[in-house]
């Protein structure tokens, strides 16, 4: 059984001691979302978590502006005296899941969760409530019962919840509730269609608290990378010298999770057309993948 914590030792040329084993920093061939496993190029992640029943595999995590402006928000929420309750939002691909493991990774208070289709009130408040106990067991009771449970374990936590669009104004209203009694902090993921149930005339009444103590703590994630990152995220699988501006900018068309397709295909076509790096090829590899460009 894989253990918990273990140690990480950041090498030369971008190599990661994990125990007694050599990973490859750049090694981005799995998606993010779907591993809890995270270094930091930045070396701001002293440990790698991992959980036993997924498969390790590193992934850094490159700290971008976007990254740093969700993380303001999210301290700023956790030191508000009352309205402790931030919002990330963007579309599929645009770097949320990332987000949320980047500020699990870096607030020692904070706990990230995901919400799926079909969730319940209780049964969200219970995971909540295994996250903060997970080798305890968990009341059969009712909704109140778990809070009771929860309420004098949550103060100063921050909870990052992702796939929000999955709530709906019970859950909205029983995390509020959990806040404003709790004093924890609730940052809430999702796309743009969370906002459709704030402002449905249906419910906006219930959810109007709620959005108010998000006030300006938001941030839209567009997916697009700063030239910087981008250069240092292609270095890790073509020649530098080819990278020039007209290169990176056919690049910098794609989100992050759409990016890391096109890298692939390109490396593809590279290898089985024995081609160099071109405008054209990239077209290609994106048309292939079906990456969408960034709507800014």
């Amino acid at each position: 059984m894989m253990s918990t914590t273990q140690t990480t030792t950041v090498l030369e040329g971008g190599y990661i001691r994990l125990d007694d084993k050599l990973y490859e920093n750049g090694d981005l061939r799995a998606y993010f979302g779907q591993t809890v496993d995270v270094i930091s190029t930045a070396n701001e992640i002293p440990t790698v978590m991992a959980n036993d029943d997924r498969r390790l595999t590193l992934s850094p995590i490159f700290v971008t502006t976007a990254l740093k402006t969700a993380r303001n928000i999210t301290l700023a929420a956790a030191n508000n005296s009352r309205n402790k309750m931030g919002l990330i939002l963007g579309d599929s691909g645009n770097g949320k899941t990332v987000a949320t493991y980047y500020l699990a990774y870096t607030i020692p208070s904070c706990i990230r969760l995901c919400a799926w289709d079909g969730i319940s009130p209780l049964v969200l408040l219970k995971t909540l409530l295994k996250k903060l106990q997970p080798e305890e067991g968990i009341s059969r009771g009712t909704s109140q019962d778990v809070m009771t449970q929860l309420l004098p374990q949550v103060w100063g936590r921050i909870f990052v919840i992702d796939e929000t669009n999955h709530l709906s104004r019970h859950h909205f209203e029983k995390l509020r509730n959990l806040v404003d009694e709790g004093c924890c902090t609730i940052i809430f993921v999702g796309t743009s269609l969370m906002l459709q149930s704030f402002e449905n005339p249906r419910y906006s009444i219930y959810l109007e608290q709620a959005h108010r103590r998000i006030g300006g703590r938001q941030i839209y994630l567009n997916g697009a990378l700063s030239v910087e990152i981008l250069q240092e995220k292609l270095s890790m699988f073509f020649d530098p010298k080819s990278l020039n501006k007209p290169i990176l900018e056919a690049f910098r068309k794609y989100n992050w999770g759409h990016l890391d397709e096109v890298i692939q295909q390109s490396l593809r076509r590279m290898e089985k057309l024995n081609q160099n790096l071109t405008i054209a090829l990239i077209k290609a590899a994106a048309k292939e993948t079906r990456a969408e460009v960034i709507k800014v």
